[in-house]
């Protein structure tokens, strides 16, 4: 019994303080919070979604190994419309938007020098795939960007142009790398400009 009693103390005091700790925690988050929503609101903006607002709800829970907050993202994306949780009313477009704006403030934060958008240009064309280039291309300036795409708009403005191809062997299919020259790369943006294989 004395045994069982000391081990409750210690673990009431235990968890007294990760209650502490976890509430301090939560302000910095909150903190940070209001910083990382006008930094995604204003990249969304140079991104074409003009009248975007975008929030970070946090939620008290009980206290778990990842703290006391359960955080939902919130955004709207037309004038009008509430607040709403952004995996029920962004569409694949506006999703696309918003991972290159987390994906880039994160990158900050974490001091990571590789970013990799796997089909970042999902659903998305014309003016908006234009600044979702421009977008990269200044992005290059800081870090090592990987982009896999589809669009001409946002290949024509890498550094280096790499072709993935998937090519019949008689044991199976495998995938090649091609790297363009300068004059196979203007063949290959003409390509995928006119939707036809060369």
């Amino acid at each position: 019994d004395a045994e069982i009693e000391k081990y409750k103390k210690s673990m009431h005091k235990a968890f007294a303080e990760c209650d502490l700790l976890s509430r301090e925690i939560s302000k910095i988050r909150q903190q940070n919070a209001k910083k990382m929503q006008n930094n995604v609101i204003e990249m969304l903006q140079r991104l074409g979604m003009e009248h975007a607002v975008f929030e970070i709800q946090f939620n008290d829970v009980e206290l778990s190994a990842t703290g006391r907050d359960a955080i939902q993202f919130l955004i709207r994306t037309n004038v009008g419309y509430p607040l709403q949780p952004l995996e029920e009313v962004s569409s694949s477009g506006e999703l696309s938007r918003i991972m290159l704006s987390l994906k880039t403030i994160l990158a900050e934060v974490l001091d990571n020098h590789l970013l990799v958008f796997d089909e970042i240009d999902a659903n998305i064309g014309g003016q908006t795939a234009v600044l979702v280039g421009t977008y990269l291309k200044k992005l290059a300036d800081h870090y090592q960007i990987v982009c896999v795409t589809h669009l001409a708009s946002i290949a024509s403005k890498a550094d280096q142009h790499l072709a993935i191809r998937k090519v019949l062997k008689q044991d199976g299919t495998v995938s090649v790398i091609e790297v363009f020259s300068k004059t196979d790369r203007v063949k290959e943006l003409e390509r995928m400009l006119g939707g036809y294989n060369s």
